[in-house]
């Protein structure tokens, strides 16, 4: 199973998407948490024992597909390292 925070702190780093886009997709996932408790979890400054990752795990998939769906190839390498 991916680590999906190790996932998401991969994308960001590699300016793959910005926090507040995987948050929205996240929200409209069902994520309860607010910009910045998700910000929070995503770099373990809070403990993630409460954290719904379902929706997290969605989001994610929902920008590979977008990204497949829009021929995105040249992915920086290190979304392709997390992305496997």
């Amino acid at each position: 199973m991916r680590d999906l925070r190790h996932v998401a702190r991969e994308l960001l780093r590699a300016k793959a998407v910005a926090l507040i886009g995987l948050w929205i997709l996240y929200w409209n996932n069902g994520g309860r948490y607010d910009p910045f408790e998700f910000d929070a979890v995503i770099y373990e400054a809070l403990p993630a024992s409460c954290f719904d990752f379902e929706p997290l795990d969605v989001a994610l998939d929902e920008l590979i597909m977008k990204w497949l769906m829009e021929g995105i190839t040249a992915w920086p390498d290190a979304t392709r390292r997390c992305l496997g």
